[in-house]
């Protein structure tokens, strides 16, 4: 239990690391790192599934909005019964937490 808390940390790292390579080689990786990640609150240790919520959402906001639904369709998978329902929407309410600090509104002006 304590490599899968690990794992979920260095996902991180490696994900900032895999920005720096090709485009195709960072989508061919991705998957596989936001699969690792969500795996990681399943766990029943609540400082795990911490870890990993925290990971998971600064991987959100790393990466382009394009890449959301990967990481919304890993946590349904991931997440979709029992307990794991209350995981999978204290990490959604995360990443959108996350995200909306992260972005700027855009600016509107009004015509006078």
């Amino acid at each position: 239990s304590k490599s899968k808390c690990l794992r979920s940390s260095v996902a991180l790292a490696l994900m900032k690391l895999f920005q720096k390579l090709p485009i195709a080689t960072f989508e061919a990786k991705l998957p596989k790192l936001v699969t690792v990640v969500c795996n990681g609150m399943q766990n029943k240790d609540s400082d795990e599934r911490d870890t990993a919520r925290d990971t998971i959402s600064k991987m959100a906001v790393s990466i382009d909005l394009k890449y959301l639904p990967l990481i919304l369709s890993s946590l349904s998978v991931s997440l979709c019964e029992g307990y794991k329902l209350h995981v999978r929407s204290a990490a959604l309410h995360s990443i959108l937490v996350s995200i909306s600090k992260s972005y700027a509104s855009p600016v509107i002006h009004a015509d006078k």
